[in-house]
């Protein structure tokens, strides 16, 4: 999912989670949120204020990377569901948790559609062809694009061999 502050990432992620868990179409999903700042579940203490679903475990108070890969380890879940990714760390957490075949749900800060092009780690997450699509937000509208990833991909690449051609 991507798109600007406030553009509803973060509550498209959560209608996600609840979704998924609470058996969506019949089939239930085993779900993780690692809510590094407590904005998914708004939990007060040890109670969780929003409803995130049957189904779905939320790890509160761990930085994004520390929650992967604890959830990876110890949860099970099918699905890692986790808001603005950004870091190298966060990224490595995330290869990680593929190898061990968790899916992940996520979200990035973009200003634009040029940048799903530029930033370097949406085009790591895209090269791993662990993504299927890109949910783009428009700014208050909560109105999706869905994307094919390989769309992206592939005008990436291009890029990048327009790019090396123009500097040799």
């Amino acid at each position: 999912v991507a798109g600007k502050p406030n553009s509803g990432k973060t509550t498209l992620l959560r209608d996600i989670a609840r979704a998924l868990s609470s058996g969506h179409n019949g089939i239930y999903r085993k779900v993780a949120i690692i809510d590094e700042r407590n904005e998914f579940a708004a939990k007060n203490e040890t109670k969780i204020s929003m409803d995130l679903g049957i189904n779905t475990d939320v790890l509160t108070s761990f930085s994004k990377s520390v929650g992967i890969e604890l959830a990876t380890r110890t949860l099970s879940p099918e699905l890692i569901i986790c808001d603005e990714v950004a870091t190298d760390k966060e990224l490595q957490s995330i290869l990680y948790a593929f190898s061990s075949g968790v899916s992940f749900a996520l979200s990035v800060h973009i200003s634009d559609r040029e940048d799903l092009l530029t930033k370097p780690i949406i085009k790591t997450l895209l090269d791993t062809r662990e993504f299927s699509y890109i949910i783009l937000l428009d700014n208050y509208t909560y109105i999706p694009k869905i994307i094919d990833t390989t769309e992206v991909l592939n005008e990436i690449h291009r890029n990048d061999n327009a790019y090396a051609v123009f500097n040799h």
